[in-house]
């Protein structure tokens, strides 16, 4: 996630199959996400490997304030 609170991409998944954390200002429009662990499998397979390319360029992360 944008914050580094999950290392894996399966963790961010489960996140939004669990329909997000709860905070005060989530939007109501938030709800769980009905996949299979099939479908959970093949998103995370399909993000992980049909979204990567060998001829993209690495790009460093930045130096980001604590």
């Amino acid at each position: 996630m944008h914050d580094g609170r999950f290392e894996t991409l399966r963790q961010v998944v489960q996140l939004y199959v669990e329909g997000g954390l709860y905070n005060a200002t989530i939007s109501v429009q938030i709800s769980e996400l009905p996949l299979s662990d099939q479908e959970q499998e093949d998103l995370v397979t399909f993000l992980e490997e049909g979204l990567t390319s060998s001829e993209y360029p690495k790009v460093a992360r930045p130096d980001l304030p604590d």
